[in-house]
């Protein structure tokens, strides 16, 4: 008995997604690397990490720790945090790098051996009791009445 649905019989062709380019190796080699830590960073979708360039952060020694960020957005400054992860989070994440300089030939590279997310710090205006209080709707300030189930029970007769 076969199983259809497994497609083990069947090979799949692979497709470039629109948009891919080629690209060819820097200046960093597997090799360079060798006495270097990794770091991974994750920032947000609509942020590009080239705003990071030339960004010193400061990290605390604890590395649960998280430390506020000042960032310039398309000319707007905004406050973003920097949190430390689980790198084990992250364990199967691998990089790849070329396996020598100005190389096209890429090779998984060393583990990350530390984790961290920029994420946008959103400042919420503290608003005062009394300004909730006059937004809400005025039903003669008694709460909901709850509605009363009626019983379904149905009568015999003898």
């Amino acid at each position: 008995m076969s199983d259809a649905g497994s497609g083990s019989d069947s090979e799949e062709e692979f497709v470039l997604p629109p948009g891919f380019e080629s690209v060819k190796g820097g200046s960093i080699s597997k090799a360079s690397l060798e006495d270097k830590e990794l770091w991974f960073f994750r920032v947000p979708k609509n942020v590009d990490a080239s705003v990071l360039h030339g960004v010193t952060i400061k990290l605390p020694k604890d590395q649960n720790a998280f430390v506020q960020v000042p960032v310039d957005v398309e000319g707007n400054k905004k406050q973003f945090t920097l949190k430390s992860n689980d790198i084990s989070l992250y364990s199967q994440v691998v990089n790849l790098v070329p396996d020598k300089a100005n190389s096209q030939t890429f090779v998984p590279g060393k583990p990350f051996a530390r984790s961290f997310s920029l994420v946008e710090s959103v400042v919420v205006p503290n608003v005062p009791a009394e300004s909730v209080a006059a937004a809400a709707p005025n039903d003669g300030g008694s709460p909901a009445k709850k509605k009363s189930k009626k019983s379904k029970k149905h009568k015999t007769t003898e």
